[in-house]
């Protein structure tokens, strides 16, 4: 760089020397001379330097105005990128808590489709044990509905049959008085209940000629008629025998000994002995009280029953398969 405060002393001591001319030789005044200009030219240049040095400067501080508007641009995208930059973590923020959430709920959504495919197996399983048994209810629906159409015809075939059984019995006991003799069905069989006044004396097993008539007008009718078992039934009133034997103790002798004897007359009359047997019952199946005579005499009976061979029981066990 020029340096300037030597160039304004060298042109000071020539405008010195240029006064002081007349004081110097010639000589001397000619190198002052050239002196003078030679810092002329100089000061020349410094001053062009000078100009050169103030555009620089210009431009320099031109360029500080623009790096400052720079660092200020820049200082105000920082702060937008700061603040874009506190949005974003905010938002990665919340994201990040909605994906763990989305994961934990995830979790018990994969827990609650694991339970509930269980639970599906489960119901499927059942579903199918619940089909299998079914068809097999259906199918047995099926033979069970086949039994009681067949059963419908058997026990049609049955019920007319104790009608006409029973029709034949009321027309061949007709003359009997009603107190004496009585004819009805129930569950599917015949009763025949005859009072012992009108086969027996009393305390006796010997039938009377009008009991005997009797029985055998019944055999008649149930001679005609196949599919009937005869069970006789010898009931008591609650008195106790009034003559003992070593065959007759008490109301059970009574009772058997009683079926034994018309069961004895139906033989006679003709009536299958495989399809019949007797029965003593005692005084423990009455049919009214025993406090009064005509209660005894209604409890002391004969019960000749009529079973078809298509019995209540017979049915039962083809309903059940047995």
């Amino acid at each position: 760089m020029v340096n300037f405060l030597s160039i304004k002393r060298g042109l000071l001591l020539a405008t010195v020397g240029l006064t002081l001319g007349s004081c110097v030789s010639q000589k001397k005044y000619d190198e002052i001379l050239e002196r003078r200009d030679m810092l002329s030219e100089e000061v020349a240049t410094a001053n062009e330097a000078l100009t050169l040095a103030k555009d620089e400067a210009k431009r320099s501080n031109e360029r500080l105005e623009k790096n400052d508007q720079l660092i200020e641009s820049l200082n105000d995208q920082y702060e937008q990128n700061r603040l874009e930059k506190e949005k974003l973590e905010a938002k990665y923020k919340n994201v990040n808590y909605l994906y763990n959430d989305m994961m934990r709920n995830s979790g018990r959504l994969n827990q609650s489709v694991a339970e509930q495919q269980r639970r599906l197996s489960e119901m499927t399983a059942d579903l199918e044990v619940t089909k299998r048994n079914n068809e097999a209810l259906e199918k047995d629906l099926q033979i069970r509905e086949a039994r009681v159409k067949e059963l419908e015809k058997v026990v049609k075939k049955r019920d007319i049959s104790v009608n006409a059984m029973k029709t034949k019995l009321d027309n061949a006991l007709k003359d009997f008085e009603v107190n004496d003799l009585q004819v009805e069905v129930r569950q599917g069989k015949i009763y025949v209940s005859l009072a012992d006044k009108l086969l027996f004396g009393s305390g006796s097993i010997e039938v009377d000629e009008m009991g005997i008539k009797a029985l055998q007008q019944l055999s008649v009718v149930v001679k005609s008629q196949d599919g009937f078992e005869v069970s006789v039934e010898g009931h008591t009133d609650n008195v106790p025998v009034s003559r003992f034997s070593k065959y007759m103790n008490d109301n059970w002798d009574l009772s058997v000994a009683r079926a034994t004897s018309i069961v004895r007359i139906l033989l006679e009359s003709g009536v299958a002995p495989t399809a019949i047997q007797a029965v003593g019952k005692g005084q423990y199946y009455p049919v009214t009280e025993n406090n009064t005579k005509e209660g005894r005499s209604l409890n002391r009976r004969i019960e000749i029953i009529l079973i078809p061979k298509v019995t209540e029981d017979y049915i039962s066990n083809i309903l059940q398969g047995s």
